[in-house]
């Protein structure tokens, strides 16, 4: 009975062979296996003769280090970059634990002038007004909510009233949509007389349209001093009076535009049809 030889071998080289014959108890006669670009295994060349054929590739002593150290430097970047994000974790952790500080600082200055009774008012419902986006409308109208639901108006809870800190330990008031707290939320501003009410809407209207960026006409806020029932400031209605006359220049200047293009636009008709009636010969 023979031996059957494997066919393919490595040799202390690392190539690859296919094994041809055997010559002798140690030499074998083999051919060498190449790759192709697609990765296809090839016997090609001439046949060469060898011996101490491997089962697997042989690796160096050098070949061996070199991959003991890369594996070495992944595990060490594999822990650099653990650690780094354990760094990075600690810092959150820290700026965290510093913002809260910061927060809890500024809070304790805000309570130091904050005025609880004013708090108490808010909560049990003794405040007559609230103001907000430049509106003043009475503590009923902005916290009952009211259901019109089958043209009828019903009773549909009270809007949730909070009372909220930002990072930078400013207190403000909030009302909610819903008395769960749920939908949009608003800051406001709860007073209790008809002269704070006032002040707020004439600071409003210097804050965002005198002193500020928006230029609209400010009609809406004096009506709503007058609703109150009080005087409308002379820069007021100045702002109001120079809005109105930019405005209707504006306007007049638009509509002059306008007229000089329809006009252009009737010449450029005219001359159309004068010319299509000398080429028509008529």
């Amino acid at each position: 009975m023979t031996n059957t030889l494997p066919e393919f071998k490595y040799t202390a080289q690392g190539k690859k062979v296919r094994i041809m014959g055997k010559l002798n108890s140690t030499e074998y006669i083999v051919q060498e296996v190449f790759v192709d670009d697609k990765g296809n295994e090839i016997p090609a060349g001439e046949n060469f003769v060898t011996k101490n054929l491997l089962d697997a590739p042989a690796k160096s002593w050098q070949e061996r280090q070199h991959e003991e150290w890369q594996d070495k430097i992944k595990r060490k970047e594999r822990e650099y970059e653990e650690m780094c994000k354990k760094i990075d974790r600690k810092k959150i952790d820290l700026d965290a634990i510093e913002a809260k500080a910061y927060q809890a600082n500024c809070t304790l200055k805000s309570l130091e002038g904050f005025d609880f009774t004013h708090f108490v008012r808010v909560f049990t419902g003794k405040i007559n007004y609230v103001c907000s986006g430049g509106e003043v409308k009475t503590f009923d109208e902005e916290i009952v909510r009211k259901d019109h639901r089958y043209s009828r108006e019903d009773f549909d809870g009270l809007r949730l009233i909070t009372l909220c800190g930002g990072s930078a330990g400013n207190l403000v008031y909030r009302i909610s949509e819903y008395g769960d707290g749920s939908g949009s939320s608003k800051n406001v501003i709860f007073v209790e007389t008809i002269e704070e009410a006032y002040q707020y809407l004439i600071g409003y209207v210097r804050d965002n349209f005198i002193n500020g960026t928006r230029n609209y006409s400010i009609k809406t806020y004096i009506e709503r001093i007058k609703a109150l029932g009080q005087p409308i400031p002379k820069d007021l209605i100045e702002y109001e009076i120079n809005f109105r006359k930019n405005d209707l220049a504006e306007r007049k200047a638009k509509l002059a535009e306008n007229i000089e293009r329809e006009n252009q636009q009737l010449l450029k008709i005219e001359q159309s049809n004068e010319n299509f009636i000398k080429e028509a010969g008529l």
